[in-house]
């Protein structure tokens, strides 16, 4: 028998439980639900989902190299949007007073359950099981994508609408949480996108604790120089059943 658990029986490293993470961890248990097969792989599912949500990479020196709370990824998620897309951050920021924290809070808190809901289920398991398997700020990168798809809904919201502005903000941000036209063909380019290295964001995922191990593991006596030739270089990957037999000489 799989154990019991209510959605408070699992915690954020650190810290206690708001409404804001109870509302999330529901809607992750209602996903998952779905998707597997007993409360058994429920309850450890959303312990893998909830283990991921606030991390911190520590150095062997004990340097920490990044924090990946939900607030630190919000604030992440806000300096990428206004080097991708500046237009577009100053639209929301600056024109109609959105900031990230009002939608991209809900997004990284739930990872995206909130978002899309059970009715693509198909599209936050797909996410998902990404988010596991690849470093933590993946999921920043992923939301700079979706914002940048609901760019042109954004837009023509703005131009078409003759609302008060406190309405025109509401259907902006409701547009933001809920990302109408995410589905898991658009999520396989994004994650195709930033995996071929063509988004030029998400290169060097582990550079600065490489960097760091190399140092540390450096003795005194040794003459070795260390340099980070990470912008110089570009690395080309090969995967498939049939990757070995291709690159065989």
């Amino acid at each position: 028998h799989g154990p019991t658990y209510s959605p408070s029986s699992v915690c954020y490293p650190g810290s206690a439980l708001s409404s804001a993470d109870l509302e999330s961890i529901r809607a992750m248990c209602a996903v998952l639900k779905q998707a597997l097969v007993d409360d058994y792989q429920v309850f450890w599912g959303l312990v893998m989902l909830t283990n991921q949500l606030n991390r911190i990479a520590v150095s062997q020196s004990g340097t920490i190299l990044q924090r990946y709370s939900v607030s630190h990824r919000v604030m992440a998620f806000s300096k990428r949007l206004a080097v991708v897309d500046p237009d577009l951050s100053r639209l929301l920021e600056q024109k109609l007073g959105i900031l990230p924290s009002a939608y991209a809070d809900k997004w990284f808190r739930s990872l995206f359950a909130l978002a899309f809901g059970e009715k693509r289920i198909d599209a936050v398991v797909r996410l998902w099981d990404a988010l596991i398997a690849s470093p933590f700020e993946l999921v920043v990168h992923v939301a700079v994508h979706f914002v940048l798809k609901m760019k042109e809904p954004i837009q023509a919201i703005v131009a078409c609408n003759h609302e008060p502005a406190e309405v025109l903000t509401t259907q902006v941000v409701n547009v933001l949480e809920t990302l109408p036209n995410i589905d898991k063909v658009i999520l396989d380019e994004i994650l195709y996108t930033i995996w071929q290295g063509t988004d030029t964001l998400f290169r060097g995922s582990t550079e600065l604790r490489d960097l760091d191990h190399l140092q540390q593991a450096r003795q005194a006596h040794e003459q070795v120089t260390i340099t980070n030739i990470t912008e110089q270089r570009g690395v080309l990957v090969l995967a498939g059943p049939r990757a070995r037999e291709i690159l065989a000489p």
